[in-house]
């Protein structure tokens, strides 16, 4: 992948070496910012507080959709990363499906936010897999982009690092299932999106702060 297409694209950020630089700025970068950030958010809050409101599956659907194509459209007018604006936009859609296909009520609004929990639960269990297996996937992901050596499962420090990293980010997505799935269960589609806002943005944020803290001190010895 060259530099501009990956810069455009996936919003990877290279240093003065030519290389790419893992920094709370590049991570968040890659997201598509704090618009980025605000954008994922929007279209399930509105999801949410139009069915709290009409208590209409497909109302709810419709506003959330036409957000996320609207916020799609300003991510690409701001060259944001085209890939996160292409992402969010899929993602609402098929969740706007799938709040639809049932009928018209919260049992089936509810299933807005089902690809999600899907997703947390893949997310939990792959990192978690990948790190009792040694193969922790935040150290190839860091390898991919140059961060660390291609070697660097030969690095005692940076083999541990990479898993409790890993591992710290499993927990998120963990902390994450703890608190929707009792919502989902309950059929609480109106309170899903808020709750789901609430942990996200400000979680993610501080996942990346504090993944940087962990990582920082060993990758620049390691280079």
């Amino acid at each position: 992948m060259s530099s501009s297409a990956g810069e455009r694209w996936l919003g990877l950020t290279k240093g003065d070496d030519g290389e790419y630089v893992v920094t709370p700025a590049s991570m968040l970068r890659s997201i598509g910012g704090v618009f980025g950030l605000i954008e994922s958010a929007i279209p399930p809050v509105a999801f949410s507080v139009t069915f709290g409101i009409w208590t209409n599956a497909w109302l709810s659907a419709v506003v959330a959709l036409s957000l996320a194509l609207i916020l799609g459209v300003v991510q690409v007018i701001r060259k944001k990363p085209v890939m996160n604006a292409i992402a969010s936009v899929i993602g609402i859609a098929f969740a706007a499906f799938l709040a639809t296909s049932g009928g018209n009520d919260a049992e089936s609004a509810k299933n807005f936010f089902l690809p999600g929990l899907i997703t947390n639960a893949v997310w939990a269990t792959g990192l978690l897999l990948s790190a009792v297996l040694r193969r922790p996937a935040i150290g190839y992901l860091l390898a991919t982009f140059e961060a660390i050596a291609p070697d660097w499962r030969a690095d005692r420090r940076l083999l541990a690092v990479s898993i409790r990293v890993t591992v710290f980010w499993s927990g998120l997505f963990i902390m994450r299932l703890a608190a929707q799935l009792p919502l989902y269960f309950a059929n609480e589609a109106a309170w899903l999106g808020i709750v789901k806002s609430a942990i996200g943005l400000p979680a993610f944020a501080l996942w990346i702060f504090l993944s940087w803290l962990m990582l920082k001190r060993t990758i620049q010895t390691s280079r």
